[in-house]
């Protein structure tokens, strides 16, 4: 192990805890920012840009805790498209059990351990915009710009990013807002979450803002981290540039579409542009099955981790939680499947059916699991708990979904024909025989952003965007066959936050 530079060491040699078997013997280890990375980098801003990023798949001290990827896995279950089918060793269980919404220790995870961290890490290196050497600089005007100033403005501009990144994601995960077709008297006057930049008096806790400021908040980011980052050219696919940056402003503008009509050809814009670029190429039809989603090499993936042995939180990682092929708990009964119900949904022409498969698993629990995504996510030596490494790579955005979401938007904003050629484009590369129609577009959108995304963390997105209320399949070991209405779709306020923040206030009596 390399030594640690940056931040917090992560946490290493814990064993498997609220574990009701133990055969399991490897530990998660890994480091923050490790001693190449530190060498690799372009500036000292840079390094401290890379710890920011670090934070994304940072063992959390349980082995569902692990940065973006186990919420991923949270939401997935807590809606029902990912199915839990065994509680072995307990983990992610209060999201299969359909608890995991409201009042949890996980929403308290994403509070403050996750979220709010990133964000205090980005403010501390985004103060430094105001010191005296930068006095005046404007660092969206790279034509004025010297090579330090330069550096400057793209290690800004990716903090930005990434606080825009969390505000997005706060504003969706604990507003209560829902789009199409809701019935619910929400929207986004509703108090979300506090608003903290650089600007914020240090130690002083924050009132919550709106949902509609945390919009704001975010959308503001990303705008200028765009600017910022123009021109950018990245070492690797771990740091945001302007078109990952582009991507989220497309995901903010989508989901606010739905309260404020102008965003959605806003959202087609942007995400037209990151198809155009060039950059990125469509998953073709035959690498459907063949990737594994394992390697940050794969063309259509926009933003990833390179996972390494340094970085590697071995048993709690996605892979672990997910791959029947790794060495951990999806292999030894804490199984995750495709809801049934779902699966059911999937015509034989198209390839991503062959995603799900049963397979017995012949392991000290002996068990046969079935619709295992045997064919999406899995280790490529496809051995039965064969990975003990855990450095399979971590996608956090690929192109597939500028293809929906400018789909989506093109829809909402009046352009049908734009609407059905983009996600055709999409359906021509897993299912030659489907045909995107007019009459047909809005069912097959929702069908491929649940089969297309499945287990990559976007199907509370959808559901709350279109007022969806989906029951449960057969073969969830919790709550079969039952729904939770898309209205529940969002966290409560952790009471650390309305307890001890003396300046919380919902506004209400």
């Amino acid at each position: 192990m390399k030594k640690s530079l940056m931040i917090v060491a992560m946490a290493a040699a814990v064993l498997f805890s609220s574990c009701s078997q133990s055969f399991l013997d490897v530990e998660p280890s890994g480091s923050t920012i490790i001693q190449s990375q530190y060498e690799d980098a372009y500036t000292v801003f840079d390094a401290s840009v890379l710890g920011i990023y670090s934070l994304m798949i940072q063992y959390g001290g349980s082995h569902d805790l692990f940065g973006q990827k186990c919420i991923d896995i949270h939401t997935d279950l807590g809606v029902g498209d990912l199915a839990l089918r065994g509680r072995n060793y307990g983990w992610f269980e209060t999201a299969a059990f359909m608890n995991e919404f409201g009042y949890s220790s996980f929403s308290s995870y994403m509070w403050t351990s996750y979220y709010y961290k990133i964000i205090k890490n980005c403010n501390v290196l985004l103060v430094q915009r105001s010191l005296e050497k930068y006095e005046g600089v404007d660092f969206s005007d790279h034509s004025a710009l010297t090579d330090e100033e330069l550096n400057a403005s793209y290690a800004f501009g990716q903090a930005l990013a990434m606080r825009g990144f969390c505000y997005f994601w706060l504003a969706n995960y604990f507003g209560e807002q829902y789009g199409k077709g809701s019935t619910a008297a929400f929207d986004l006057s509703a108090v979300c979450a506090p608003i903290y930049t650089e600007e914020t008096e240090i130690g002083v806790p924050q009132p919550p803002s709106t949902a509609e400021q945390v919009y704001q908040q975010a959308e503001n980011d990303l705008l200028l981290a765009i600017e910022y980052l123009d021109g950018f050219s990245r070492l690797s696919k771990t740091y945001i540039n302007q078109s990952v940056a582009k991507g989220w402003l497309a995901y903010l503008y989508l989901q606010r579409g739905y309260f404020q009509n102008e965003d959605f050809a806003e959202a087609a814009r942007l995400a037209t542009e990151v198809i155009n670029s060039g950059e990125y190429s469509m998953m073709p039809y035959s690498d459907v099955l063949t990737t594994g989603f394992t390697s940050v090499s794969a063309k259509n993936w926009m933003w990833a981790q390179d996972v390494t042995t340094e970085t590697a939180t071995g048993l709690a990682s996605y892979f672990g939680q997910m791959d029947v092929f790794t060495y951990s708990y999806a292999m030894a009964g804490d199984y995750k499947a495709c809801d049934d119900a779902l699966y059911a949904l999937i015509p034989t022409s198209d390839r991503r059916k062959q995603w799900f498969q049963d397979v017995d698993t012949n392991s000290a629990i002996n068990k046969t699991y079935t619709l295992a995504p045997l064919q999406k996510f899995y280790d490529t030596k496809r051995i039965l708990g064969g990975d003990r490494v855990w450095t399979n790579d971590i996608c956090f955005m690929r192109l597939e979904e500028m293809y929906l979401i400018a789909a989506e938007a093109y829809n909402e904003n009046g352009d049908a024909s734009s609407a059905v050629n983009y996600l055709q484009q999409l359906v021509d590369e897993r299912d030659p025989e489907a045909v995107i129609t007019t009459e047909n577009f809005l069912d097959q959108l929702i069908y491929n952003w649940r089969i297309e995304l499945w287990g990559e963390g976007r199907s509370l997105l959808t559901r709350k965007r279109m007022g969806l209320t989906i029951a449960r399949g057969t073969n969830h070991f919790q709550g079969a066959g039952q729904g939770t209405a898309y209205t529940q779709f969002y966290y409560n306020v952790p009471t650390s936050e309305t307890e001890y923040n003396y300046n919380y206030s919902t506004g209400e009596e």
